[in-house]
This record gives structure tokens, sequence and C-alpha cells, in this order.
């Protein structure tokens, strides 16, 4: 009878055992997801190189009537400041309508493709420094996504005074 009380002890144990470690591998799992999904998009020199050569694309909008159009950049400052193109269109009505197309043909984002999605928001800060607040005055989404993963990041200086302009353009793969 001895040896039958110790073998059902033992097989108990080894139940035991086995239930903890099951238990322990489910909560490891359930943790490496729950430290994946969130996190901060980290920089990335290649979004931030296409970010820079989309800023130099040239818009439907000029400033000052028989000038050349005026690149992104320069919309992007207008806007800024809410100045109109010489034809009276609004500045950041370029931007809405000219940055979703250009980046669409840059990125191609879609549900089957490698990059599924990004966001671009721009804003300005009172003086050129980052002291003060940030003021939003774009913010153009795409695609479809629940994480963004990389992040470029392009500011202007403005040569004759006024604001600095951060644009940021979060990318989802």
């Amino acid at each position: 009878m001895k040896k039958f009380l110790s073998k059902k002890a033992q097989e108990e144990i080894v139940g035991f055992v086995a239930v903890v470690v099951l238990v322990a591998i489910v909560a490891l799992v359930l943790l490496s997801f729950s430290f994946r999904s969130k996190g901060e998009a980290r920089d990335s020199r290649e979004v931030a190189q296409f970010l820079d050569s989309a800023m130099e694309y040239t818009t439907n909008c000029s400033f000052f009537f028989g000038s050349e159009n005026a690149k992104v950049g320069d919309v992007f400052r207008a806007c800024s400041n809410e100045e109109r193109c010489s034809d009276g269109e609004e500045s950041c009505k370029i931007l809405n309508e000219t940055l979703p197309l250009l980046i669409g043909a840059g990125l191609r984002p879609g549900e089957d493709r490698p990059i599924k999605g990004y966001l671009l928001s721009a804003g300005s800060y009172g003086n050129l420094t980052r002291d003060t607040s940030k003021e939003e005055f774009i913010r153009i989404e795409g695609g479809n996504c629940t994480a963004y993963q990389t992040r470029g990041t392009s500011e202007f200086r403005p040569s004759r005074g006024g604001k600095l302009i951060e644009v940021k353009l979060d990318v989802c793969s």
C-alpha cells in the first residue's frame, strides 16, 4: 500500500508542475504581445529623406502673379501663416490635396502592400526654438494601421523670421 501512495503522490506532483509550466508559457506569450504592439515609432533615415524630397515637389500654387509655382515646403510655411496663393486658393487646401497624392504615389500604402498606412502631421512653434507649445495645422492619414513603426521628421527654419515648422511622417508596415 505504501508503494501505491508514493506513486500517486509523484503523479500529482508531476501534473502540478506541468500545469505551472503551461501557465508560465502562456503568460510569457501574452506579455510579449502586449509589449510588441505598444511603443514609439523609431526614427528612419529613409522616411526622413522621402519627406525632404517631398518638400521639393512643385505644387500648383504661386504666391505672386507671374511667379513660378511654389514647392511643398514653401506652401507649408504659407499654411502656417494662413496665407493664400495668388489665385485666392488657401495654401492649406493645396497641401490637403497634394500631399495624399504625393505620399500615395511614393509609399503606395495598402492592405496587401508592405506599407499599410501613414500619418503626416505638421505643426509650428511660436518662435525659432521649441520653447513654446506646438500648434498642429495639418494632419493627413492614409491607409489602415494600428501602430506606427517608423518616423521621419523635417524642420523648416524660415530665413526672415517666423515660426519653426516641424513636419512628421509616421509609417506603418
